[in-house]
């Protein structure tokens, strides 16, 4: 099977995709000049192009012609790649993850005929990716995705529902546990532990006014990264001037129907504020704040006029959570000192949440909504994390 193609990157002046095909040579594809195509709309280009093309252009669409396990990896992908999208028609990341897992699943099996996917191949499937060190909690995931195909195969009369039945049977590896007589129990995951109040204000000093006010916003309100990435003025409500309301316009957990609730209260407002001038459609923190402020610094003009020219097509329009872990990373490097992720500064506000509030309140606070990852909270935990951000945050 052929390799995921990567993001578009700049290459000789062009948006460029690049991956391996079925045969390990390299192919590119282009998706606009540099400077007339933004990187946005390149994106756009891509992912359309992913879904329609790429998944598409090798699949047998006669559903009776399937006879290898490899074409049923490709009919699946070619719909995971039109299902799983957000509102704005965007692929979300459960695309790439199902792709990986096939990937592994396709080379070790993808000859095999069809009739013999089955218990015992997925839990073969088990023991190789022990082998290749893979964690227990990742491997579970992987095998979920091959019942999820399964499970489409069957909705689709592609496979007899008795392999469904079948294939279920094979449990997730539980911890210290091996799927299979002689084989060694797969490993833990390295757990996340909250950033080091050091670490975190020695990269600072290497870091851009933008991003440091992220971070401070992390700290203080235990937002997750893609939550204060997405951050605009349309999506917070500031009737109460003691403490604002922010809701997410995305978040982890909206396809389930859930509701994300963070309450600024006094310190996060003042961090904010700075950056109101911006449209209420607009992201708050973007990444031509930074350059602009480099540049003041290099002229040594700390009041130099704020201006975007040029910036337009160079910069993206917003920090996401990869510019914004990479920020952070290069800071770490520069500051040497072992690298944090923006994940571990949520972290580390659940941590000194929980040890002055409680578990309960720190539930409201974290936005947790699953009895086992905290407690389920109601309007009560609701209005105690509302009084925590007046007083903390």
């Amino acid at each position: 099977m052929a390799t995921r193609p990567t993001d578009p990157k700049p290459k000789n002046g062009s948006w460029v995709t690049q991956w391996r095909d079925d045969e390990k040579h390299v192919r590119n594809k282009s998706f606009g000049p540099v400077k007339k195509v933004s990187k946005d709309v390149a994106y756009q280009r891509f992912t359309k192009w992913l879904s329609d093309e790429f998944y598409a252009r090798e699949v047998i669409r006669n559903p009776s012609g399937l006879l290898a396990v490899h074409d049923l990896c490709r009919e699946y992908l070619v719909f995971a790649a039109g299902y799983y999208r957000d509102e704005d028609g965007k692929q979300t990341t459960e695309v790439r993850n199902i792709h990986y897992t096939l990937t592994f699943y396709n080379n070790l099996y993808g000859e095999e005929p069809l009739h013999s996917l089955g218990p015992i191949q997925l839990r073969d499937f088990q023991v190789e990716m022990i082998k290749q060190d893979k964690a227990r909690t990742l491997i579970n995931k992987m095998c979920e995705h091959i019942r999820r195909m399964v499970r489409w195969a069957v909705s689709e009369e592609l496979l007899d529902s008795r392999v469904l039945y079948a294939i279920e049977s094979v449990t997730a590896i539980k911890k210290g546990r091996s799927p299979k007589k002689g084989t060694p129990p797969a490993r833990e995951s390295e757990k996340v532990v909250a950033a080091p109040l050091l670490a975190i204000n020695k990269a600072k000093q290497f870091l851009p006014h933008t991003v440091c006010a992220m971070i401070d916003l992390q700290m203080l309100t235990a937002m997750r990264p893609q939550d204060v990435c997405g951050m605009r003025l349309i999506d917070i409500d500031m009737s109460d001037h003691d403490v604002w309301i922010y809701e997410p316009d995305k978040f982890k957990t909206k396809y389930r129907g859930d509701r994300r609730t963070i309450f600024l209260g006094p310190r996060c407002q003042g961090i904010i504020k700075p950056f109101m001038n911006r449209e209420p459609v607009e992201n708050l923190f973007k990444p031509e704040d930074a350059q602009l402020q480099r540049n003041a610094a290099r002229r040594g003009d700390k009041e130099a006029p704020r201006t975007n020219k040029g910036y337009g097509d160079k910069y993206r329009p917003f920090y996401d959570t990869a510019s914004y872990r990479k920020t952070i990373r290069r800071a770490c490097e520069s500051a040497k000192i072992d690298i944090w992720s923006p994940n571990q500064l949520r972290h580390y506000a659940h941590d000194e949440y929980e040890k002055m509030l409680g578990i309960e309140i720190t539930a409201g606070i974290m936005g947790h909504s699953d009895v086992t990852t905290t407690k389920l909270y109601g309007e009560r935990q609701l209005q105690r994390a509302r009084e925590a951000a007046l007083k903390f945050a």
